[in-house]
């Protein structure tokens, strides 16, 4: 985990000095500063629209990362359903068991949270 942590620091301080790089280079037509360069309003949206791709990108391939690993975790360690945590039982259910889609549990009760139950009794 200190692996994806250390990633994620490194491209959060990367986005860090692109946001320094265009801080100190360059300035919008209502601002003035003769040692920047100035920028329209496009540009100034495409840096913004930039910033945002990078942004998700740092989320996106972190929570990737984080997930790959706890795959992994879960497979080396063979662990059993029973030992997962619940929130991982629940996806595990919502997203890769195809089995029960067409299953419908009580109106009162989350699909997902019904069908763990039913597992959790069949396990133990």
């Amino acid at each position: 985990m200190n692996s994806i942590i250390e990633e994620f620091n490194e491209k959060a301080q990367e986005i860090d000095e692109y946001l320094f790089f265009i801080g100190t280079t360059t300035f919008l037509k209502r601002d003035f500063d003769k040692d920047k360069i100035k920028v329209s309003q496009k540009v100034h949206n495409i840096l913004k629209a930039n910033l945002f791709l990078l942004l998700y990108n740092l989320i996106e391939s972190s929570f990737k990362s984080a997930l790959e690993k706890i795959c992994i975790e879960i497979t080396e360690e063979k662990l059993k359903y029973k030992n997962i945590i619940p929130e991982l039982k629940k996806l595990w259910i919502e997203k890769e068991y195809k089995n029960f889609e067409n299953f419908s549990p009580p109106k009162c009760i989350r699909k997902s949270q019904f069908i763990m139950d039913k597992i959790d009794n069949i396990a133990n």
